[in-house]
């Protein structure tokens, strides 16, 4: 059976190294395919020798929605599996969800339960769980005919599982979460993790008990703390409407481009 591992990513290069490890190391026996959407600083050169590898290189920024569903549209596969960019996946992910899927007539699988580990803390939080059919997206895995009857939302950039989910309605077989994920609270974060430790439950876990290879070992426990910081982006409101980084570069070149025109115009009629 043929399994299409998602990821959507965005400027996150300095996480590949480890990621491609992650998929390599999975021991699922069956034909994988991996499509990867970027929309950022480019990861092209890191999996172009990977033979499993679909890459769609996106011109500019999208919403995640979007991106996830356009990763949809690359898919082969009959059972789809994400992988996301900045988290540690065990060799099991992609076999564990396979397994678990066949075995039922459920059309989606995930864990409501994840386990969050925090260096400041040196501790591993149990999150969840928060209902039979919740999952987040980093441990989805599905049928792909579940396509016909869901999406996510284009323009979601965050919590974008509740509308795929349909309100978390969505029959959800649940995962067994050591075999899916370990998230790493981290600097680069898309959403800050730090403001959910309240929530979570201490564990005697350790991240050695979730990692045994030395190399993924060292860089999820301690270089991933060390990473240079991301570089925000900026938007300005004018009015009601906000202009996003990309658009206030291109306008700003655009008048560049019309004072130099000008500049051209003038010194032409002075020279006549």
């Amino acid at each position: 059976m043929l399994v299409s591992v998602c990821t959507a990513t965005y400027n996150r290069r300095a996480f590949w190294p480890f990621l491609i490890q992650c998929f390599q190391h999975q021991d699922y026996v069956g034909d994988v395919e991996w499509i990867i959407v970027d929309d950022g600083e480019s990861v092209e050169d890191l999996v172009k020798d990977i033979p499993q590898v679909k890459y769609i290189r996106l011109d500019k920024k999208v919403p995640l929605g979007k991106k996830r569903n356009l990763m949809h549209e690359h898919c082969s596969g009959d059972i789809i599996v994400y992988m996301d960019d900045d988290d540690y996946y065990p060799p099991t992910r992609i076999s564990h969800a396979v397994t678990s899927l066949q075995s039922s007539d459920c059309l989606c699988a995930g864990s409501s339960v994840i386990h969050v580990y925090y260096a400041h803390l040196h501790k591993i939080l149990e999150f969840g769980p928060y209902g039979d059919n919740h999952a987040t997206a980093g441990t989805f895995a599905f049928k792909k005919e579940l396509l016909t009857e869901t999406s996510y939302e284009d323009m979601a950039s965050l919590a974008e599982e509740k509308h795929f989910l349909k309100g978390f309605t969505i029959p959800m077989i649940q995962l067994d979460p050591t075999q899916v994920i370990l998230v790493v609270a981290h600097p680069h974060n898309t959403f800050d993790k730090k403001t959910m430790i309240k929530q979570g439950k201490e564990t005697d876990m350790m991240v050695a008990d979730w990692i045994e290879d030395p190399v993924l070992y060292q860089f999820f426990k301690y270089d991933i703390q060390c990473l240079p910081p991301k570089r925000e982006e900026f938007s300005i409101r004018i009015g009601n409407a906000v202009m996003k980084e990309e658009e206030i570069i291109q306008t700003l070149n655009q008048q560049h481009q019309y004072i130099l025109y000008l500049s051209k115009q003038v010194k032409d009629i002075n020279t006549e």
